[in-house]
C-alpha cells in the first residue's frame, strides 16, 4: 500500500520466535489452567499444548517471514499466498493479519485488506499499524468519517504517529469533520 511515510515491515527475530515457543512450553508444563496466551480469543481453545501446536507455530513463522520477504521484493501475490498460509496456521497472530492486509492492498484488493485489518483489530484492538492502514485505505476511498475514527485512535495511542495522517485528513476532508 502506498502511503506518505514508509514504515518498515514487522519482522520476527529469533528472540521473538523463541519467546512464543517458550510460552508454549511453559504452558504445557504448567497444565491446562495456565495454558492461555495473553489476549487469547477463546480460553477453551488453549487447554493444552501439543507438539503439533509447536510445529504449526514454527510453520506459521516460516510462512510469515517468506511473505515479508516476497513483499519487500514487490512479489505481492506470493506474499499474499505465504501470509495467508501463516494466518491459517496461526489465526491469533495480529501482525500476520496486518502484513497480509498490506500485501492485499498492494494488489488493489482493498475489501480483503479491510477484512484482514478488522481481524487484526479483533485480536489486538490497540494495534497501531492496523489502525493506520485502515485509516489510509479509508482515506483513499474518500470514506473520511471512517478514516478519522482510526486516526483518532492512533492519536490517543501515539500522537507523533498520527501527525502526518491527521494533517492529510484535515486538508482533504475538512467539511466532513
Amino acid at each position: 500500500m502506498t502511503t506518505d511515510t514508509h514504515r518498515p515491515r514487522r519482522s520476527r527475530t529469533a528472540a521473538g520466535l523463541l519467546s512464543g515457543l517458550l510460552w508454549l512450553l511453559v504452558a504445557a508444563a504448567a497444565g491446562p489452567a495456565s495454558a492461555q496466551p495473553p489476549e487469547a480469543p477463546d480460553p477453551a481453545a488453549s487447554s493444552h499444548v501439543t507438539a503439533g501446536m509447536i510445529q504449526a507455530r514454527l510453520q506459521a513463522d516460516r510462512h510469515y517471514r517468506n511473505g515479508l520477504a516476497y513483499g519487500e521484493q514487490g512479489r505481492f501475490a506470493d506474499a499474499v499466498r505465504e501470509l495467508a498460509a501463516a494466518v491459517a496456521l496461526d489465526p491469533t497472530d495480529a501482525d500476520a493479519h496486518v502484513s497480509l492486509a498490506e500485501a492485499e492492498a498492494e494488489l488493489g484488493h482493498f475489501d480483503a485488506a479491510v477484512a484482514s485489518l478488522q481481524r487484526a483489530l479483533a485480536l489486538s484492538p490497540r494495534h497501531l499499524d492496523a489502525h493506520d492502514d485502515l485509516a489510509r485505505i479509508y482515506l483513499e476511498r474518500k470514506q473520511f468519517d471512517l478514516a478519522w475514527r482510526h486516526a483518532r485512535v492512533i492519536q490517543g495511542l501515539n500522537p507523533a504517529m498520527a501527525n502526518t495522517l491527521i494533517g492529510t485528513l484535515e486538508r482533504v476532508s475538512a467539511p466532513s469533520r
